[in-house]
């Protein structure tokens, strides 16, 4: 496989045009960065750079932080939760998702967009919330063991690719 930059219109030019499946895995998840095009225009430029078509499955990984977000966090979130993105990641997250509904819409692929808790597995991203949690239980650390009032949510990397196999053979 060959790494393709999805900011790049030049780069997209070596894909494939008309793929049965596409596993769309792509996203800048760092919330720390500033830079988060790849969430947004990189969809976009992806999907102007296929040929898609009917045959065409697009699995497409999104977030569920676009729905944790809240205007008012003294009120539960249910599933009639409108999204409240509230940082950059969230905002182009939700955007590319937007962008590919509206694209199945008028192109009439097929897509399936699932939106997996926080993955977490073996090798993490350094300094990120799950590495500062292990780091700091191996430490002892007094602040991992403060009682949060909040909510977590966690999935294993293999737990989610299963989650992908299945949906390859259901409906979009």
């Amino acid at each position: 496989s060959e790494e393709i930059d999805l900011l790049d219109p030049i780069a997209l030019k070596k894909m494939p045009k008309n793929p049965d499946l596409v596993i769309y895995l792509a996203a800048q998840t760092d919330t720390a960065k500033k830079d988060h095009k790849v969430n947004d225009v990189g969809v976009k430029n992806f999907i102007q750079a296929l040929s898609l078509s009917k045959n065409t499955h697009i699995i497409y990984i999104g977030t569920m932080v676009n729905v944790v977000g809240r205007a008012d966090c003294t009120i539960p979130v249910d599933e009639n939760t409108p999204a409240y993105p509230t940082n950059q990641y969230t905002r182009t997250k939700m955007a590319g998702e937007k962008y590919l509904i509206e694209q199945c819409k008028k192109q009439k692929f097929r897509l399936t967009i699932l939106t997996p808790n926080t993955i977490y597995g073996k090798n993490v991203r350094p300094n990120s919330l799950l590495d500062i949690l292990k780091t700091g239980i191996f430490n002892r650390s007094i602040l991992v063991r403060i009682n949060w009032p909040g909510k977590a949510a966690l999935i294993h990397v293999n737990d989610v690719v299963k989650a992908i196999l299945a949906a390859i053979n259901h409906k979009p």
